[in-house]
């Protein structure tokens, strides 16, 4: 009787365990789509980053400054 019931308490803490694991394995997938999905949008700030710093800035006068500051201060 005995070894039935270790039996039987071993049985339903493998299958507690395999659970467990799969539950990790579950939080884990999804962390990892997330960090995906992360790493595209970071791939795609450089990128955009890349292209300005590509283009060729506009030299601007004392006279757009001027404007700008008194459109940023409004």
């Amino acid at each position: 009787m005995n070894i039935i019931l270790k039996a039987i308490i071993n049985f339903i803490k493998d299958i507690i365990g395999k659970m467990a694991y799969n539950k990790q394995i579950s939080d884990l997938k999804q962390k990892e789509a997330v960090l995906k999905d992360k790493v595209k949008d970071s791939k795609e700030k450089a990128q955009n980053l890349k292209d300005k710093l590509k283009e060729n800035p506009v030299s601007r006068d004392a006279k757009d400054a001027k404007q700008f500051l008194k459109k940023f201060l409004k």
